[in-house]
């Protein structure tokens, strides 16, 4: 699939280019092994010249290869990792990494939803989840934090107790089932209008007076990086999020930083307060309030947001929480 998916980009039927670019690559270094190495080395001698490989690419990975020839051959279970890394690498390379997960995030999708309909699974974690609540709380997209307490969902957890949930589908439960939502960071990874069927059918498995609490990056937090009086902070997140995230950028230029923010991590639409509030308000919530992190009038909505995944201080510099009530 790979292949083909590289084939109108990279000449040569095995597209040998391509590898070497992922061997000088640090990826490369890092989690492949060097027996193998030679072998493909010899193949790239070999067919080099009719692939129009740069004979100074294939002397300096050799003179890699000899570096490293005693260690043993690299676990076969690694090849489909190298090969997505490698894939991601020269579709980057060429500005065609965005244009290729819109053509197969669909595909994805629908291949989701035939792997992942309402199984067995899923409805015994909802059964047990059920079984044990007397206030039900819905948490959307938890990733690997699973929150206790909350029937913790997700697009693509490989965690047991998680259930699938895609949130741009009806979601499987009758209205008024809940009394609390809760969601961090997932609605800027849709579209506005998926957002929208995402809090409509909140609000329709919401209780009445149940209560929403949205988590998502503020898009006036971006627009403040690029203000000439900068707080530390900010100055810090800049040059934590350009060693981080864009290799080969100036660490003091907020413009690289706010670039990659609104297109990597499946980053599609970034809020600000009052759209998001609108969107809420077209939803049906009512008593729309700003919080701080962790912060809330309701007990069961305090300390939720995941701040470890951060250095100190910077997912509340990035992002913004309202809660709203049915």
């Amino acid at each position: 699939m790979i292949y083909g998916m590289l084939g109108d980009i990279v000449p040569g039927k095995y597209n040998h280019q391509f590898f070497i670019d992922a061997i000088g690559s640090e990826v490369w270094l890092k989690r492949n092994q060097a027996s193998g190495f030679s072998k493909f080395l010899g193949m790239v001698n070999r067919r080099g010249a009719a692939l129009g490989v740069n004979p100074a690419v294939v002397e300096a990975s050799e003179r890699v290869g000899d570096v490293l020839p005693t260690l043993s051959p690299p676990p076969v279970s690694w090849y489909p990792k190298l090969m997505k890394a490698a894939a991601k690498s020269i579709l980057k390379r060429f500005h065609l990494l965005d244009p290729a997960r819109r053509l197969l995030n669909p595909a994805r999708r629908l291949r989701r939803r035939i792997k992942h309909p309402f199984k067995p699974s899923d409805r015994a974690i909802v059964a047990h989840y059920f079984a044990q609540s007397s206030a039900p709380k819905l948490n959307i997209g938890c990733g690997g934090r699973v929150l206790a307490g909350w029937l913790n969902t997700d697009y693509d957890s490989k965690l047991p107790v998680v259930m699938y949930l895609d949130t741009r589908q009806p979601f499987p439960f009758k209205e008024e089932t809940f009394d609390y939502v809760f969601s961090e960071h997932i609605i800027e990874h849709m579209s506005y209008r998926d957002g929208e069927k995402m809090l409509t059918e909140c609000f329709r498995v919401l209780k009445r007076f149940g209560k929403i609490r949205i988590s998502t990056p503020d898009l006036a937090f971006l627009i403040d990086l690029t203000k000439p009086n900068k707080s530390d902070l900010q100055r810090a997140y800049i040059k934590w999020a350009a060693n981080t995230y864009i290799p080969g950028a100036p660490d003091d230029n907020e413009i690289f930083v706010i670039n990659n923010f609104v297109r990597d991590w499946g980053h599609i639409f970034i809020y600000d307060e009052n759209t998001l509030r609108g969107a809420m308000t077209n939803a049906g919530f009512k008593t729309i309030t700003k919080f701080d992190q962790h912060e809330s009038k309701d007990a069961a909505l305090r300390n939720l947001e995941n701040e470890k995944h951060l250095p100190p201080n910077f997912l509340r510099l990035e992002s913004f929480t309202l809660e709203g009530s049915k």
